[in-house]
């Protein structure tokens, strides 16, 4: 009698093995994928941090840190908030437009993810008081 394993048995532990790979493999990827998104979620965070103290510090710079400039492209735009006479309601004005009596300039700090744009988050300061 011969001992051994048949071609069927041989052909099902194979696929068997190629489910498990395939398992492992999707949830390593998948591991990975969400410790980047948790990378960058941090970054971005970290940077809107950075502004809101250095807006508090009064020493605001347009300027990231490392790890902001490698994850994260960060621009500062200045635009103006117009107030209607419903102060429940204001509107932002083009910044093209001349600042009017009633109105006030804030400072739009845009932080996108470079590999993520989906993350974008805008943050509002004040300008610095000269």
């Amino acid at each position: 009698m011969n001992t051994g394993f048949t071609l069927i048995e041989v052909v099902i532990a194979m696929g068997v093995l190629a489910i498990v790979v395939s398992v492992a493999l999707k949830s390593n990827i998948t591991a990975i994928n969400m410790e980047y998104a948790a990378r960058v979620t941090q970054t971005v965070r970290f940077e809107i941090d950075r502004i809101l103290a250095e807006t508090l510090l009064d020493q605001i710079e347009t300027n990231a840190t490392n790890a902001g400039k490698a994850d994260c492209d960060i621009q500062a735009s200045l635009v103006k908030i117009e107030k209607n006479l419903d102060p429940l309601h204001e509107c932002i004005v083009s910044e093209q437009n001349p600042i009017e009596a009633g109105s006030t300039e804030i400072i739009q700090w845009e932080i996108v993810p470079k590999r993520q744009p989906g993350l974008k988050t805008s943050v509002f300061t004040h300008p610095r008081q000269q």
